[in-house]
């Protein structure tokens, strides 16, 4: 076996019709080029730790190469 827990990820949508543009960074990303203005919702104190989709996708495949490990990994940017 081997467990992959996954922090935030972020990526470009693979279709511009995708629903997941309610997503933090996606959101951001829509309105800054619809509206010319970022507005954020919260205080903006908030922190999260975020990992580019295509680390991720790195590590996943660097993992199967390998086989089962019998581990357990936290995919994460450690920020």
């Amino acid at each position: 076996f081997t467990i992959l827990r996954l922090t935030n990820s972020y990526g470009v949508p693979t279709f511009k019709d995708t629903n997941k543009w309610y997503l933090a960074l996606n959101d951001f990303v829509k309105m800054s080029f619809k509206k010319q203005e970022i507005v954020m919702n919260s205080n903006g104190k908030s922190k999260r730790d975020m990992i580019y989709m295509q680390d991720v996708a790195n590590i996943v495949s660097k993992i199967v190469k390998e086989k089962a490990t019998n581990e357990i990994y936290n995919l994460s940017a450690n920020k």
